[in-house]
């Protein structure tokens, strides 16, 4: 069965590409954390140690929100590439069985369905399978409940606090490659052709992460 898509292989590669790119940025805030001089920051302080300190709790507010930014959003792109390669695949079964409908909008519970059924698996039993599951949650957690865990951990004094969970870079090429895992082992024939490799395991090494100069 042909899947009637654009290879994921490229689309797999630009979210590489994103990652090592928006992460290698050096601008003011990087620099003002590396303890550079940064001229036209102005916040109406006397006292200069005191305005250098502003500085850099700012700098590292802005680059730590901006680091959520850019792995939420990749993260979010590595889920909507599975479940349209789910839903793709589900529509190329429809179209095999004449069924009517098969341009129709399908969820993912859906989608599944049809590919256990037609190919008499589990998807639960291919590579990386629970990575992607658990990719979803997180994905769902940081789109619904700005990404609470609904965990809870007690505190001194008998306070309970609900975890967050808490992104980092090795993270997300971690969920770059079980996805890739998890779209080679499905079923069926895609169109366009793999690339010969994806680099993400070598440049996740070389790719800045601010969070350890914010620490």
């Amino acid at each position: 069965m042909l899947i009637e898509s654009v290879g994921f292989y490229w689309k797999l590669e630009s979210i590489e590409l994103f990652l090592t790119r928006a992460l290698k940025v050096y601008d003011e805030y990087a620099r003002i954390l590396n303890g550079e001089n940064v001229s036209g920051w102005d916040f109406n302080y006397d006292d200069a140690v005191d305005a250098a300190i502003l500085e850099q709790e700012h700098a590292v507010s802005v680059i730590r929100s901006y680091q959520d930014i850019v792995l939420r959003a990749a993260l979010g792109e590595l889920n909507a590439l599975v479940e349209l390669e789910l839903t793709n695949l589900a529509r190329s079964i429809r179209k095999e069985q004449a069924e009517p409908g098969s341009r129709r909008s399908m969820d993912r519970s859906t989608a599944r369905r049809l590919i256990e059924e037609h190919y008499q698996i589990s998807l639960n039993d291919l590579a990386k399978s629970t990575e992607v599951d658990e990719l979803r949650q997180v994905v769902n957690a940081f789109k619904h409940r700005d990404g609470l865990t609904g965990e809870y951990k007690e505190l001194p004094g008998g306070i309970e606090l609900e975890q967050k969970h808490e992104l980092d870079l090795e993270q997300a090429f971690h969920y770059l490659a079980a996805v890739t895992d998890f779209l080679l082992s499905l079923p069926g024939q895609r169109t366009g052709r793999r690339p010969p490799h994806l680099r993400f395991a070598a440049q996740s090494v070389g790719a800045v992460d601010h969070r350890s100069s914010a620490s």
